[in-house]
């Protein structure tokens, strides 16, 4: 006998039951489905944000220490940062970036914009940067010109200037003197600011001269691996590696005497503990240091997406087993009818079991079809106007992700399926307790 003929036959009869069935069943497949997609969206920008903005997922800052008591930022002791990385596995670390800082005002007639950092970069070697910038006005085609910069759209548009147009930087050396250097406006880019402070491109080489740094010197090494799972593991890795080298680290602090300091758009984490050291000092953070804040966020959107979930389970399963009562009450001759022509009482659940996964396949489908629909839908509105920083980290340019969690969505497809064979199980159990005659009766 072909159970699944009879089965399909019998659902596509009673269509208009059958449909709003699987509809009720599609709706709580596409609420859970929609939520993990948006929190892992969520998850998966704020992390590609911040690695982009920061050029990786770990970064080591160098301090060094004056004879006059003064700290500046540099990192001079380059060969115990070479000697360092070699003790990483390399299979870890996809690549490593070499950056420089200042913190100041921009100044174009008249106007200012102050708190400005302007970061200087390798692009010869900074690709993935290179690559991610969303260019909105001009080109990079001079972006090795020392005296070329790509301005932050905030900057830009508070300035009101033009491609082409020279602007003056004005900030403190790395030994704190006053220094000034004019810019040519080559490119804007779309805000990545992060922690209230946007951020404008150089070259790295004419940044490094007006710093006062020497050509080998730089501020920030920042690494990007391949998995971001393995951050906790290649930090521990480098600071053993780098304290067995004879190298320095900051004296650890506790929690309440720990303090952010801006680095422009790097937060580092540094310790008021007076210390003294000769060399460099390596202060190394990552990026979960600064993921800590969003992800308490995006737990919360998953406990609520959570129980959102097992809300509609249960609303699912309820709404299932009484429709599936009240279809068994309406079936009982047809059942009675089946047994007295032959049909074993194991054949005839079978069959009605089947008809159930039938409308609960159909659902879960409708469902997830409807979740890439509405996702698309949802994904191709823009958020530019929003100019809170934490909101823009949560963003893809200006839009929210929806990954396709194939995995997951094969979890909810078994659940809800799993949930529909136990709700028809129950009703048409109970349905076959009758006899034959009290059926057909």
């Amino acid at each position: 006998m072909n159970y699944f003929k009879i089965a399909n036959r019998n659902v596509t009869r009673q269509k208009r039951r059958s449909n709003m069935l699987a509809i009720s069943i599609a709706f709580g497949t596409l609420i859970i489905i929609l939520l993990q997609s948006l929190t892992s969206g969520l998850v998966a920008n704020t992390e590609k944000s911040i690695t982009t903005a920061m050029g990786g997922h770990i970064y080591i800052r160098g301090d060094e220490l004056l004879e006059s008591g003064k700290i500046v930022s540099k990192i001079s002791d380059v060969d115990i940062l070479q000697e360092a990385l070699t003790s990483v596995d390399p299979s870890l670390i996809k690549d490593y970036q070499k950056r420089s800082e200042a913190n100041g005002t921009l100044i174009f007639y008249g106007k200012t914009v102050s708190r400005s950092a302007v970061v200087g970069v390798d692009w010869n070697h900074e690709v993935t940067l290179y690559n991610d910038l969303n260019i909105i006005e001009g080109s990079l085609e001079e972006i090795a010109d020392p005296q070329s910069i790509v301005l932050s759209q905030e900057a830009y548009e508070e300035l009101e200037a033009g491609i082409g147009d020279k602007i003056i930087f004005n900030f403190q050396t790395v030994t704190g003197q006053e220094n000034v250097e004019e810019y040519t406006i080559i490119a804007v880019a779309e805000s990545n600011s992060s922690f209230g402070i946007s951020s404008s491109y150089v070259s790295i080489v004419g940044l490094n001269k007006a710093l006062g740094l020497e050509e080998n010197e730089f501020q920030t090494l920042n690494i990007e691996l391949f998995n971001g799972n393995n951050i906790n593991k290649v930090q521990n890795t480098l600071e053993t590696s780098i304290e067995d080298l004879g190298g320095t680290l900051p004296l650890p602090v506790s929690e309440e005497d720990s303090a952010m300091s801006s680095f422009g758009m790097m937060a580092m984490f540094t310790s008021d503990v007076e210390q003294e050291w000769t060399g460099t000092r390596f202060t190394i953070t990552n990026l979960n240091d600064f993921l800590d804040v969003v992800l308490q966020v995006i737990n919360i959107i998953n406990l609520v997406s959570f129980v959102i979930f097992l809300i509609m389970i249960l609303i699912t399963m309820l709404g299932l087993v009484n429709t599936f009562r009240l279809i068994m009450n309406e079936r009982v001759l047809e059942i009675g009818t089946m047994r007295a022509m032959g049909m074993q009482r194991k054949d005839v659940q079978k069959l009605l079991n089947l008809e159930g996964i039938i409308v609960a396949f159909r659902g879960v489908l409708y469902g997830i079809a409807a979740e890439l629909v509405l996702s698309r839908i949802i994904s191709l509105f823009t958020f530019n106007e929003i100019r809170n920083p934490a909101m823009q980290l949560l963003l893809k340019n200006g839009h929210i992700s929806f990954p396709i969690e194939i995995l997951y969505t094969l979890f909810v497809a078994a659940i809800v399926m799993g949930i529909s064979l136990f709700a028809v199980s129950q009703p048409v159990r109970k349905a076959l307790k009758k006899s034959v005659a009290d059926e057909l009766r």
